[in-house]
């Protein structure tokens, strides 16, 4: 399964692709502000598309933590300009929370993102040297796990289990 994982950024957004054995990670840094900056993100996403022809899009939902107002209201323009062409694209999309995909990778939902780098490190062998590449691989570990389990599979710990219940169970909020 071709899955595309973004992890959307008005500075950096980070993706990662995964097709069974093929990854590949990468961070767009826009060098441009407004709209032409929303523009040149999402004609990134879309060389993306046309590149790898993912079957599945996952994108980390919104933070509202210590942003501005200015920049809260302009990752929401971003986030909606790249669900809006998620969808006319025709490709199913999810949205995790990053409380959630946090605490499927680490056990808890609210580490900084040194210590997220930190717990990838120790638990899959790989180094990042840019959180945005790790946070979109982190998204997408999760829901290419997130489709295993629910497919049967079980080998997951008992944490993780409960992360996939509860997303589920609140699916509708997260996908398109």
């Amino acid at each position: 399964m071709k899955i595309l994982a973004i992890d959307q950024s008005l500075t950096a957004t980070g993706y990662y692709f995964c097709n069974g054995n093929e990854e590949k990670t990468g961070v767009i840094r826009p060098k441009t502000k407004g709209v032409t900056r929303l523009l040149s993100i999402r004609t990134d996403i879309r060389d993306l598309y046309k590149r790898w022809s993912p079957e599945i899009i996952v994108m980390e939902g919104y933070s509202f933590g210590s942003r501005n107002t200015r920049a809260t209201f302009s990752m929401g323009e971003l986030g909606g300009v790249l669900k809006c062409d998620a969808v006319l694209n025709d490709r199913p999309l999810y949205i995790v929370p990053p409380t959630v995909w946090k605490k499927y990778i680490t056990g808890k939902g609210n580490l900084k993102k040194e210590q997220v780098l930190l717990h990838v490190y120790k638990k899959y062998g790989i180094t990042f040297e840019d959180n945005n590449k790790c946070d979109a691989y982190c998204l997408g570990i999760f829901i290419m796990n997130y489709l295993r389990w629910l497919e049967g599979k079980n080998d997951f710990a008992k944490y993780q289990i409960e992360v996939f219940k509860k997303y589920k169970k609140h699916l509708s909020d997260f996908h398109v």
